[in-house]
């Protein structure tokens, strides 16, 4: 006669002969040791001389029973082979240890795609600050050097190389007048000289006036639009007469107009951060001078002439009253 009891660890139930009361068992389901109670309605007890009722343990007995053991909702069949029994224990062996053992701490999650895309651009834009921070003393260094026009008469100093086919960006090209000067590229500005022939003062009835305004009429039939007035001075004995233009590209340009006997000269810088009254503008202004004699005594003779047509006029004002 066999007795059937629950396993009060994993509820299944085991089968064992009535004559394995008292005796210590196996539970094929969880491993725990049970000692078999007189009959199926008595409870299983742990036996005393284990101090776990789990396998792995030191002082667990060796089972004198494997009992037959069935689990709920599950059709109870005939005893597992040995080998398939004890491939059985060893799986239930490693999962309650999986069980039992505490799960450590996972790793820190890596460095995500984000992250690198941030440390490149820091990097790229430190780069930029230094590279810029060494290229400002270079983009602010002009080199000025003296120009001598044979052609035009006169000499100046430009800020860089002279150009044989220069041409003023934001100015339409004016066959009426001939060009020379220079880009300074690392500012984005243009310095020309820019020259024609003219009638004499004599001619002008010592009123250089004409001459002006028809060097404005050309710098807005180029593209220019005046901005401001004007300023009227006098450098080496010559008329002279500063303007301010704005280009349709947002480029800004300063101009100084001086006549010279039967010549014309209208010097002029533009660009997009150009600024009337910086220091590369007035030295570009203050450095030209007129070289052609014949210009110079023209002129000379022309301003005698003007003198004396003046003392002449108002001698005979004063005659008069």
């Amino acid at each position: 006669m066999s007795i059937e009891f629950g396993c009060p660890v994993c509820g299944g139930t085991l089968r064992v002969e009535g004559d394995a009361v008292g005796q210590v068992v196996r539970c094929g389901g969880c491993l725990a040791m049970l000692r078999v109670p007189d009959d199926a309605s008595g409870s299983p007890v742990f036996p005393h001389s284990s101090t776990s009722p789990f396998p792995g343990s030191p002082d667990s007995p060796a089972p004198d029973i494997l009992p037959q053991t069935s689990y709920p909702g599950r059709k109870s069949g005939p005893t597992e082979e040995p080998s398939q029994a004890s491939d059985h224990t060893e799986e239930q062996t490693r999962r309650m240890r999986r069980k039992k053992v505490r799960r450590e701490t996972a790793p820190p999650p890596g460095r995500g795609p984000l992250f690198w895309m941030v440390i490149v651009g820091g990097v790229i834009g430190l780069g930029s600050c230094v590279m810029c921070a060494g290229l400002m003393p270079l983009l602010k260094r002009v080199n000025w050097q003296q120009f001598d026009s044979k052609n035009g008469g006169f000499a100046v100093e430009l800020p860089a190389k002279p150009r044989k086919d220069m041409t003023m960006r934001g100015l339409k090209p004016n066959q009426s007048f001939k060009i020379e000067g220079t880009h300074l590229w690392n500012r984005g500005e243009d310095y020309g000289i820019l020259y024609r022939d003219i009638d004499s003062s004599r001619q002008r009835d010592c009123d250089n006036n004409v001459a002006f305004k028809l060097a404005v009429n050309e710098l807005v039939a180029s593209g220019l639009q005046a901005k401001g007035d004007s300023t009227e001075l006098e450098k080496n004995g010559f008329s002279t007469r500063e303007y301010n233009f704005t280009s349709s590209h947002g480029g800004t340009y300063s101009a100084l107009v001086l006549v010279a006997d039967t010549r014309m000269y209208i010097l002029i810088v533009g660009g997009q951060s150009t600024q009337p009254d910086g220091n590369n503008v007035r030295y570009f202004f203050n450095s030209f001078n007129v070289t052609n004699e014949g210009l110079i005594k023209g002129e000379e003779r022309g301003r005698v002439a003007c003198l004396g047509k003046l003392l002449t006029e108002n001698f005979f004002k004063q005659i008069g009253k």
